[in-house]
């Protein structure tokens, strides 16, 4: 194995608040493992450091960096990183995720030494850098420090996957690196402030409202329980829950009196539930100048490799019922549309594709409603059909579908035989990956991305299942995505994405250029089907409109 690595790493002083959004001063920068003149570089000077990374340009080899997308954003801010350099990088927090995502939880710097190379590392001293304004002789050893370790444990990682995977990581040079660019590049989102506070203080106002009909406190355990119980519900106890979840189990069987009351409760509560989350305080911590939000997106977040979002998490945006509202205080720019990509059945797909079941394939080739498929098979209406359907494809039980769904487990059982019947490869693959989970405790995507199944988790069973799905669709969204930024920087336009939901992507473009945009991602979404979906076809919803809620074909 042999392999031309250098460390990198960067400190900062005074950054404060969100650190995915750049800011601070600039402290130092080093490397690790040129060896010339010494195997450590160290400046604090922003103008060496700009000629150390021009001169680094050069370097026929593979940066490695923890959390690359940090350290590349700020340098970048700060005018240090050479503009347009894209050089190969290895992020260890990243390639962690990659290699052991379920299996480990913790991917910081300081985990990934004690795992990889035995060594814990103290990290006490970076906290002297928020205030600080000079480098002291211990923080510079600091940052040297984690330039080597940085080093390291790249080359530990880079030997497993030479061991193991006999070199190939696919899902990490062809997707995830790629990916961590378009990711750096995306664009903030416009949003309508008045609109949403307005929204939210009708919500509030409603559900004060609400309440004082009551007559009691909704967010108050005893009280509601008190009303509940001069109501007529024999099932509470003092210990009972009176969690939404338990509301709504006790509205079956309840008579008009209580059914309003019951309605009245959860009605009250999802309104002011709904502004203390999505109401004034949403506005103060997400939006900047101009009503721009910048969220921290992520190219890998869960263990099946899908991206992940936070501060604010626009992939918890609600999307259905009244819900849906939130999604039209997002806004095209001025003299701009949203351009919205949705890829149709996603998840379905990649269940043909990676069980090879012919009636599936066909179904979907043919547009025929899946979900009526499934309520047809169990008898029941299309709703609970659709509901039956989702929960089947996320590996639920027999149990879990007839207490789920009110049914009697004689009725899923025949369901479940005729559905095994209907679709006999998909139903085999699901028992294979089973077999495989209990075996070597993973399973694959598409690509040969492991997921890993925690054996003494309830739920391994369901997540052999579910991970190579997911994982399969995280794998073409994301390819995709990186498919959209080339075909831009090759046909001379600006890369334009600003919302990644799933299998959803959202571009801020100007209305004289939607034609060439459509045709961009058409050919990415497609090109990324071709490369991981070749025996299904890519199917593609796409829409403009002024916001993310207001959208025609």
């Amino acid at each position: 194995m042999s392999v031309n690595l250098v460390g990198l790493d960067t400190e900062w002083f005074q950054h404060y608040g969100n650190l995915h959004r750049p800011g601070g001063k600039f402290a130092c920068l080093t490397t690790s493992g040129l060896g010339v003149p010494t195997n450590n570089f160290l400046s604090a000077d922003k103008e060496e450091s700009q000629k150390y990374l021009l001169a680094l340009k050069e370097y026929d080899g593979v940066i490695a960096l923890q959390n690359a997308i940090y350290d590349i954003r700020q340098l970048t801010h700060h005018g240090i990183w050479p503009m347009g350099w894209e050089p190969a990088v290895w992020d260890t927090m990243m390639v962690e995720q990659d290699l052991f995502g379920g299996w480990y939880q913790s991917f910081s710097l300081q985990a990934l030494a004690r795992r990889h190379l035995r060594l814990y590392l103290e990290k006490d001293i970076r906290n002297e850098f928020v205030d600080a304004t000079e480098l002291t002789p211990d923080m510079a050893q600091y940052a040297i420090q984690d330039a080597d370790v940085t080093r390291q444990v790249a080359l530990a990682q880079w030997k497993i996957v030479y061991n193991e995977y006999a070199n190939e990581f696919p899902w990490y040079w062809e997707i995830d690196q790629p990916a961590m660019w378009a990711v750096m590049n995306m664009k903030p989102i416009r949003m309508d402030v008045d609109g949403w506070i307005a929204n939210a203080e009708a919500l509030l106002e409603e559900g004060h409202r609400i309440q004082e009909g009551l007559g009691f406190n909704v967010k108050s355990q005893p009280q509601v329980q008190a009303a509940l119980k001069a109501a007529g519900i024999k099932k509470i106890r003092k210990d009972s829950s009176c969690d939404q979840e338990s509301l709504e189990g006790w509205l079956k069987g309840a008579n008009e009196h209580q059914t309003t009351l019951l309605n009245g409760i959860l009605r009250a509560r999802h309104c002011r539930d709904a502004y203390a989350k999505y109401g004034p305080k949403f506005v103060a911590t997400n939006v900047e100048e101009g009503n721009l939000i910048y969220p921290d997106w992520k190219t890998t977040g869960p263990e099946t490799g899908r991206m992940a979002c936070s501060d604010p998490n626009m992939m918890n945006i609600p999307k259905k019922d009244e819900g849906l509202v939130y999604r039209s205080y997002f806004l095209a720019s001025p003299g701009n549309e949203l351009l919205v990509v949705d890829q149709n059945q996603q998840e379905p797909c990649y269940s043909a594709q990676l069980s090879r079941d012919k009636t599936l394939r066909q179904e979907l080739i043919d547009g025929i409603d899946l979900h009526q498929v499934n309520a047809d098979l169990f008898r029941v209406d299309r709703d609970r059909g659709k509901k039956i359907h989702l929960s089947l494809n996320y590996g639920k039980s027999a149990w879990g579908l007839a207490t789920e769904h009110n049914l009697d487990i004689e009725e899923v059982e025949d369901g479940l035989r005729k559905r095994r019947q209907h679709y006999p490869e998909y139903h085999a693959w699901m028992d294979r990956q089973k077999r495989q989970a209990e075996r070597v405790n993973y399973v694959n995507t598409v690509t040969g991305r492991r997921v890993w199944t925690n054996p003494y988790n309830h739920q391994s069973s369901r997540n052999a299942i579910n991970g190579p799905i997911q994982g399969s669709a995280a794998d073409h969204t994301k390819l995709a995505l990186v498919y959209t930024r080339e075909l831009c920087k090759a046909k001379g336009l600006e890369f334009l994405v600003n919302i990644m939901v799933h299998d959803e992507m959202v571009l801020d473009v100007p209305k004289g250029l939607i034609p060439q945009y459509r045709e961009i991602v058409t050919e990415a979404w497609l090109e990324a089907g071709h490369k991981l979906m070749p025996n299904v076809p890519t199917k593609l919803v796409i829409k403009t409109g002024p916001n993310w809620r207001d959208l025609n074909a």
